[in-house]
């Protein structure tokens, strides 16, 4: 992708070096870089404001692409879903004629569904038969099955050095590295990290250094811990946001808010209404903090869930451009519920900043 873009001629001369091929006894030649370089420090943006300029050239003829261009590209990936497959094929069609018209070659496309034979030419696209699985976003995506999962590479023989548990030298920095080692960005299992998250708090808390090792009793807990940790590969989620019998084209986001002592967060979930009169509901994303080290109220922990969830939802709403017609909020504080539908100037500062951003992102009426 970097090689695509060139570099404005009045910036390749401050990109010449010198090149003789290995011959030491000749004078060096004198090259110029032509296009972006891995390790040029704007290389990274400039590779991403290529292809949404040569998007907002195409806007007029090829509308939906350029948007999708403009949208939905993480870095040189494109992610975006459609109701049915010609819109699929045409719109696929289309992103490589924009891509094109810059310079840019469609690499491979990924679909839970064949598309057309000509976005899947041999030594153009790869087919989909011969990707079972493939990484979007962190998640892996089995596009034959349709659904995300994770895969968790812990090796706890590297700790164990052949010894009993009890005598394994695990340490703070040991343990977040394979905490780190699940990428969550959309809170599939943040229920589960958030355990993670305040375990770590815990470590800090007791004053551990990075490297020292951690008593017997952490040891067990962290290992114990692990040891679910690799059960999260048995975790499948569905992609689709949209069952294939419902009878509307929009949905109704439910909005989940909670803490307590140790942590707080929020969850969205889709529902939708089948064609049997049934109600279907579908995961969106999820987000989990832990609670501050300096004691907080439950009520005001309860607040911080609520902002959370205001925040969720503009974030869903924003990125999958949905159609909104009712949304309901849940909590289980009768206080939050209570300072939501009241006027903020009767609380102290911190308590009248939160609720005013709750009222400025949803209705009070919403709330329950």
């Amino acid at each position: 992708m970097y090689h695509r873009v060139l570099v404005p001629e009045s910036d390749q001369h401050v990109h010449r070096f010198l090149w003789r091929n290995m011959q030491l006894t000749r004078e060096p030649s004198t090259y110029i870089k032509t296009v972006l370089t891995f390790g040029d420090k704007p290389a990274s943006a400039m590779a991403q404001i290529a292809p949404r300029k040569t998007a907002k050239e195409a806007e007029s003829r090829y509308p939906e692409a350029a948007q999708v261009l403009k949208d939905c590209v993480y870095m040189d990936d494109i992610c975006e879903s459609v109701q049915d497959l010609p819109t699929a094929q045409r719109l696929t069609d289309e992103i490589d004629k924009v891509l094109s018209e810059g310079g840019f070659k469609t690499k491979g496309c990924l679909s839970n569904r064949s598309l057309t034979d000509s976005v899947q030419k041999e030594g153009e696209m790869k087919p989909v038969e011969a990707l079972a699985e493939e990484k979007v976003l962190g998640s892996v995506w089995d596009n034959s099955k349709d659904v995300f999962s994770y895969r968790v590479k812990i090796d706890m023989q590297e700790y164990s050095e052949g010894k009993p548990e009890g005598e394994w030298s695990l340490s703070k920095r040991k343990i977040l590295s394979q905490i780190a080692l699940v990428f969550d960005p959309l809170g599939f299992v943040a229920a589960f990290l958030i355990r993670a998250k305040i375990g770590m708090q815990s470590l800090w808390e007791k004053g551990y250094d990075w490297d020292e090792m951690l008593p017997e009793a952490d040891q067990k807990w962290w290992i114990d811990f692990f040891k679910e940790m690799k059960e999260l590969d048995e975790v499948k989620f569905e992609r689709s946001l949209t069952p294939s019998t419902t009878v509307i084209d929009h949905s109704m986001p439910c909005i989940f808010a909670d803490a307590s002592q140790n942590a707080f967060g929020a969850c969205v979930y889709l529902r939708w209404q089948l064609e049997n009169g049934n109600y279907d509901v579908r995961f969106v994303m999820a987000k989990s903090r832990v609670a501050p080290l300096k004691n907080m109220t439950f009520p005001r922990l309860e607040l911080q869930a609520a902002v959370m969830a205001t925040r969720l939802l503009t974030t869903v709403i924003k990125e999958l451009r949905l159609q909104v017609e009712q949304v309901v909020f849940m909590a289980d504080s009768q206080i939050v519920l209570s300072w939501v539908q009241s006027q903020r100037k009767r609380f102290k500062t911190f308590v009248a900043v939160k609720i005013a951003e709750v009222q400025s992102q949803s209705d009070p009426a919403q709330w329950r």
